[in-house]
């Protein structure tokens, strides 16, 4: 599967705001495996924003907010 710049940018912003109810839910079964969810989640957060930056749109002073990706995405016919 293959994202868009725009998708994982979309991604990345949403577990930002979620994944401290993400871990919260997992939690009980990191701590029994000895795994830390939230570092877990963290790197995921990270991949996606390096995978978001969209180097074309470096100096633009348009279609570079979180707005216009948002647009972007409902705009494009799926």
């Amino acid at each position: 599967m293959n994202l868009t710049k725009d998708e994982a940018a979309i991604l990345c912003q949403a577990l930002y705001e979620q994944k401290y109810e993400l871990n919260e839910r997992v939690v009980d079964f990191a701590e029994s495996k000895g795994i830390s969810s939230m570092a877990a989640f963290q790197k995921l957060e990270d991949k996606l924003n390096k995978w978001s930056d969209d180097k074309r749109r470096r100096g633009r002073t348009s279609r570079n907010s979180f707005n216009d990706i948002l647009r972007r995405f409902v705009s494009t016919d799926r």
